[in-house]
């Protein structure tokens, strides 16, 4: 019997790639939320069926999610090239609040379904520059982690007898559809110089978009929640910093690197202060628990995943 999957956020720039990786799996249905004609043609052609609603209104999209066997949710409300302000990151919340409650409210207390919930790094935020961090680590929110310390305390409060729920915490995400695009790849590309904060260029721990699309079906399918919160840190093998990053790109792209240096309070001025805050954070996180569960990395490193933009 087939397993019938949901996937919240599919046409995203994760989502895409985590429906991509659904198509070769054996014995599963996979239905997708679509908001838009648009993104309906976007999930037939990925290979899923689409059901049409939106995450912030109740309505039939709500008796579908009822009976599906898995739950991914990696839809979140849009702030993306946006000044994010603490206002902005407000209403972030409340939004994402209210989706979570439309979710929730829908899934039967009878039918067992299992959740994978996908948060973000920042709910754990500051790890120092020390060794890489695991996910019993004291949370230290920073950027938008802590407007969604709610939203993960609710999704992990679900967990029970018919409730499976599994918290995913994504890394800096990286491809052509990404921050890393934004702020790194089109400056190099045309020669413009790459924005960097004064001082010390600061960690991140990367995973390539392909890898964290892999690591969600993984979760979803073979990785079963024994604790009531079991949170995995979605992360490559190794964090980088933002100099490297820009030294890398610089290199495969053939291209001369020019920096441009500016202070913390000049980026949050421009940027807003999640933007700021994000960018004056050391998060090294590790994967061993990932790895643990039999989980293989198509691209271990950054280094590694650089080499996708050859082909590009």
């Amino acid at each position: 019997m087939k397993k019938t999957i949901f996937l919240l956020g599919g046409t995203g720039f994760i989502g895409e790639q985590t429906m991509h990786h659904l198509q070769s799996e054996n014995d599963v249905e996979v239905l997708a939320l679509a908001r838009s004609e648009k993104s309906a043609r976007k999930i037939k052609a990925l290979g899923a069926t689409s059901i049409f609603g939106d995450m912030l209104e109740p309505g039939e999209w709500q008796k579908q999610v009822s009976n599906a066997d898995v739950v991914i949710h990696i839809a979140q409300p849009e702030t993306f090239g946006a000044r994010i302000t603490k206002a902005t990151a407000k209403e972030y919340e409340a939004n994402r609040l209210a989706m979570d409650y439309n979710l929730f409210e829908a899934l039967s207390k009878e039918h067992k379904t299992k959740l994978v919930y996908v948060a973000g790094n920042s709910y754990y935020g500051e790890t120092g520059i020390g060794e890489p961090k695991d996910e019993n680590m004291k949370p230290c929110p920073t950027g938008f982690g802590p407007y969604i310390t709610k939203a993960v305390n609710k999704a992990e409060s679900l967990h029970g007898s018919n409730k499976e729920v599994i918290v995913a915490f994504p890394g800096s995400v990286y491809g052509q559809g990404s921050w890393l695009k934004q702020y790194f790849l089109d400056p190099i590309s045309l020669g413009k110089p790459v924005m960097q904060l004064s001082g010390p260029s600061h960690w991140i721990s990367p995973i390539h978009v392909d890898d964290c699309g892999r690591a969600l079906v993984h979760l979803a399918l073979r990785v079963k929640a024994e604790l009531t919160n079991e949170r995995f840190f979605l992360v490559d093998d190794k964090p980088i910093t933002y100099k490297d990053i820009a030294n890398g790109l610089a290199t495969i792209l053939n291209k001369p690197l020019k920096i441009k240096t500016i202070p913390g309070f000049l980026l949050g001025l421009f940027a807003g202060q999640i933007i700021r805050s994000y960018m004056e954070t050391d998060s090294k996180y590790s994967n061993a628990k990932l790895r643990l569960t039999g989980f293989e990395f198509k691209f271990p490193t950054f280094e590694k995943g650089l080499k996708t933009f050859q082909l590009e």
